[in-house]
């Protein structure tokens, strides 16, 4: 995956490689369903998904602590903590990056930060097929990223091309007409993603034998998949700059919005 600007809020402080015995936490809350994982540097040895939706404030920390005791480590053990940072749930998000600093003051682990719409589109294992991930954005907006078939080694990408599993980010994540994205988009495309859902009435007339639904059993992002895309950034020592860390947001908070237009601030 490319490293993120220098200019970014997110961007990686270059560090040296962690040790495949790096004790790992991944967490995932940018969605209606959470989930935690824990890892032993390349390896996933578990993961719980929540009980509940949007349960994320309620479940993660003793989730977390429960599969962490289950292998025992205490909190201090965790070297490393992968988050999904967005674009997402406001809420959700604001957890995980408050989660992952706090575990960071406590202990010192490092922190990678891993694009929501890369973790969804992890699960999309779509050979020759493009990919669409679509989250809502709410007033008939989406989130949205295309990725397309690989055709090149990672090493041999162009600037702004983004390696996920057998797909290649060509776009995004942006903030979209829903209908004109995926008219714009090449084909044959697959579309997956909660997003779809919330905007069923201007994706439908778009189906057909060239644009289809993924299973929805790979819409909900995991924890699992920031585990597998995160290790990579880890290799190549790609950590958050962490007292700067922040959600990536695309816009802000509905209620932000409507204060900004109430005082007459462009948003």
């Amino acid at each position: 995956m490319m490293t993120p600007q220098a200019t970014s809020p997110n961007a990686p402080a270059v560090i040296d490689a962690p040790p495949p015995t790096t004790r790992i936490v991944a967490i995932e809350t940018s969605g209606r369903i959470g989930s935690v994982a824990v890892a032993c540097g390349p390896t996933l040895l578990a993961q719980r998904v929540f009980r509940e939706p949007m349960g994320h404030a309620a479940e993660l920390m003793p989730a977390m602590s429960d599969l962490c005791h289950q292998q025992g480590w205490s909190g201090r053990d965790i070297q490393a903590v992968f988050i999904s940072i967005g674009p997402g749930s406001f809420t959700g998000l604001r957890i995980a990056v408050s989660v992952a600093k706090a575990l960071h003051l406590a202990t010192g682990c490092r922190i990678v930060a891993v694009p929501t719409v890369d973790v969804l589109a992890y699960n999309a294992h779509a050979q020759g097929l493009h990919v669409m991930v679509l989250l809502d954005a709410k007033r008939g907006m989406v989130y949205a990223a295309r990725y397309a078939p690989v055709t090149l080694c990672p090493g041999d990408l162009a600037p702004g091309r983004v390696a996920v599993g057998n797909l290649i980010r060509t776009s995004g994540p942006e903030l979209a007409d829903p209908a004109a994205y995926v008219a714009q988009s090449p084909r044959p495309l697959g579309l997956l993603g909660e997003g779809i859902d919330y905007h069923r009435a201007a994706i439908s007339p778009r189906l057909g034998k060239d644009v289809v639904e993924l299973d929805r059993s790979l819409w909900p992002p995991t924890a699992a998949a920031v585990h597998a895309l995160g290790w990579p950034l880890a290799q190549r020592g790609c950590y958050a700059a962490v007292h700067e860390l922040t959600p990536i947001y695309i816009r802000p908070p509905e209620a932000q919005e409507v204060w900004q237009r109430r005082h007459g601030h462009s948003v």
